[in-house]
């Protein structure tokens, strides 16, 4: 091996050694990203329903969702639409509203939908604001308390049902295998039950000695 190439193989070692090291710094702060987190009764329901609604888009026209806004405040293209899922009173509409984040999920009285079946959703609203995991529409100001209580109660109820469904469900799950493990339990091993290796009973001294007298 002559000198130059020596010293090309002592530059290819340093620099294997200073990408590992390198490696090694990045990786552990990478993995933080791809460590599980658990998934709660709303995160489920959210993955679940909005799968359904994205099914339930097919062959439905309607692209953006667009908020009507009022004379003080301007209307606006709020986002794509994602998915939808009618209620009988309410609708589940899944809003695309920027490219890399998952879209929101909006819980929206059918009073404030216009043009379901065109081109663009039309909600009657200032756009949207959120209350725990989805979000509700911001109302209009000419919108009368009493309405906007109602409305509200509407949405309130939905959201209530839909949780308490889902936690039906999961109870219910549990059960089953708690019950096919208690049913496992109840099972009997006849391999214990009929041993022969167990230690035989042996009377005492004394108890002997009471039974001669006893004779």
């Amino acid at each position: 091996m002559t000198q130059d190439d020596y010293t090309l193989f002592l530059f290819a070692i340093l620099g294997i050694w200073i990408i590992a090291q390198a490696v090694s710094l990045i990786w552990p702060k990478g993995r933080k990203h791809l460590m599980e987190r658990p998934v709660d009764v709303h995160g489920t329901l959210y993955k679940n329903r909005k799968r359904a609604a994205r099914r339930n888009l097919r062959g439905v026209g309607v692209k953006w969702l667009i908020c009507t806004g009022e004379a003080d405040y301007y209307d606006m293209r709020y986002g794509k639409v994602a998915g939808l899922l009618s209620g009988p009173h309410c609708e589940d509409v899944f809003i695309k509203t920027e490219r890399a984040r998952p879209p929101i999920w909006a819980i929206v009285p059918k009073e404030l939908m216009r043009d379901k079946h065109g081109s663009n959703l039309v909600i009657e609203c200032n756009g949207f604001e959120p209350i725990g995991n989805f979000f509700v529409p911001v109302y209009c100001s000419d919108t009368s308390k009493e309405v906007v209580e109602y409305y509200n109660d509407l949405i309130m109820r939905h959201e209530a049902h839909l949780v308490q469904r889902e936690k039906d469900v999961e109870l219910a799950e549990q059960g089953a295998h708690a019950m096919k493990d208690a049913l496992s339990v109840k099972s009997v091993n006849t391999n214990i039950r009929d041993r022969q290796d167990s230690v035989p009973v042996v009377q005492s001294k004394e108890e002997r000695y009471d039974e001669r007298a006893i004779d």
